[in-house]
């Protein structure tokens, strides 16, 4: 009877492990069908960028629970062209500065969102960009 037991362990071992796995391929299915069916939040000024590149550096203070952080975004501007370029980052988060094209930029920073005029030149063809935003703050939980 024991050798039964065990000969039967390692098959009710694996079936129990494939059941497992099927119901995490389930979970990333149902995840993947509330992403795909989410409704977009991209501005209309967003939706007309091209991003080709976003490089990230963050400094963290530990005990005063502050990111310093800054973000270089890069891309493209094609014919249809915005009149700001808009970036999502949480309020709560303060803009220390903007460079656009390596020079010190206005910008508006409220809703959650980052607004930097682009160019008043339009250029026909289109253009490329390059912002960095320099931050600081305490991220909500």
């Amino acid at each position: 009877m024991m050798k039964k037991l065990f000969f039967l362990f390692p098959i009710m071992v694996s079936f129990l492990v494939a059941q497992i796995e099927f119901k995490h391929e389930c979970s990333r299915v149902r995840s993947a069908n509330r992403w795909l069916n989410a409704q977009s939040t991209l501005t209309e000024n967003q939706d007309k960028l091209d991003i080709s590149y976003y490089g990230i550096e963050l400094n963290i203070d530990f005990d005063s629970e502050i990111i310093y952080g800054s973000v270089v975004i890069e891309g493209f501007v094609g014919m249809n062209q915005p009149d700001s370029f808009e970036f999502d980052l949480l309020s709560n988060m303060v803009v220390d500065s903007v460079k656009y094209l390596g020079q010190a930029s206005l910008f508006t920073h409220q809703d959650d969102r980052i607004k930097i005029p682009a160019s008043d030149v339009t250029i026909p063809e289109g253009y490329s960009f390059s912002i960095s935003i320099f931050y600081h703050g305490t991220p909500a939980y």
